[in-house]
């Protein structure tokens, strides 16, 4: 378990104690001194009660920085950093209404970053296999270049392996340059028949990775899967144009194998509420073990302050 500073220029405030009991060591001396010449005077003895304010200012330095911990299961500080694991399969090239499966998925990923400030974001594409085509960054204009360019030319193999590209992101995409929460964003039609990607989830449980799924496509959907994107010319197998509908229950039963998963239908939008939503809960949270710990410094840099007080008006 570690430990780190919200606004660690508060410290700066600690230079002050020190000079603040020297000057206070300064002024007894002088004080002192001063009633030599006085010999029916009593002398001030030493106090303890100099340390007090030099204490309080201890005490405020470190509120102000906002001590927070880090590690176990409580890692979330601030925006979460945001993995999207896009699925680049022949399917999503499915046009259940007027555009692609996997446009409707920029287009989402797209509107997510376009409203988020200086958080970071990542891209993982897959289909038989996972790639990883950007790396965390908050370099918006980059992620959004890689985005559009990507396709089903971006992995080497075909098919859906959902399992196997979830451990992948989960073991190559994520970074320790922050301490942020972290945020695997799962948009794919299902499939994966012969993978296991409910047991794919533990490897995002271990490393403390909240998962996020985005159903894309039609269950009930009649439209063909085309050769390539942007191809009228459908996929053929034995004789017979493919259809793929999505497949929801599968990625249904990927969600609830995970811990605070949530679930997103992306024809409805409600991906950005989801993803917008679950970065104000790691927000807030994060917050609260900070201002807690900065309120009871606080209050006690208020006791001993009071205490000087109540000793300089009734000593």
């Amino acid at each position: 378990m570690t430990g780190f500073f919200v606004h660690p220029w508060g410290l700066l405030l600690l230079a002050a104690a020190p000079g603040w009991y020297l000057l206070s060591r300064f002024a007894d001396a002088r004080r002192a001194k001063a009633l030599r010449h006085f010999p029916r005077a009593v002398s001030p003895q030493a106090s303890r009660w100099r340390y007090l304010i030099p204490a309080a200012l201890f005490l405020l330095a470190v509120a102000i920085a906002q001590p927070v911990r880090n590690g176990g299961g409580n890692q979330i500080h601030r925006a979460p950093d945001v993995v999207f694991l896009l699925d680049v399969s022949r399917s999503m090239n499915t046009r259940d209404h007027e555009q692609s499966r996997l446009d409707l998925a920029r287009l989402a990923i797209t509107a997510i970053i376009n409203r988020a400030a200086d958080q970071r974001f990542g891209l993982v594409v897959f289909s038989g296999n996972a790639s990883l085509e950007c790396p965390l960054t908050n370099d918006y204009a980059f992620l959004r270049a890689q985005l559009r360019a990507v396709s089903r030319d971006s992995v080497t193999l075909g098919g859906t392996s959902v399992g196997d590209a979830i451990r992948f992101a989960a073991r190559t995409a994520f970074d320790d340059a922050s301490r942020n929460a972290r945020e695997l964003v799962l948009i794919s039609d299902g499939g994966d028949p012969a993978g296991t990607p409910a047991k794919a989830v533990a490897e995002l449980e271990k490393r403390g990775i909240r998962l996020v799924v985005a159903g894309v496509g039609d269950p009930e959907t009649k439209a063909y899967v085309p050769a390539a994107e942007g191809d009228s010319l459908p996929v053929f197998y034995r004789g017979h144009p493919v259809v793929a509908p999505l497949d929801a229950e599968a990625l249904d039963n990927i969600c609830r194998a995970a811990k605070n998963c949530a679930y997103a239908d992306l024809a409805s939008s409600s991906l950005m509420r989801v993803v917008e939503d679950r970065t104000a809960l790691f927000a807030s949270t994060g917050a609260t073990g900070s201002v807690t710990a900065s309120s009871l410094l606080t209050l006690a840099a208020a006791v001993l302050l009071a205490g000087d007080y109540i000793r300089r008006e009734f000593a």
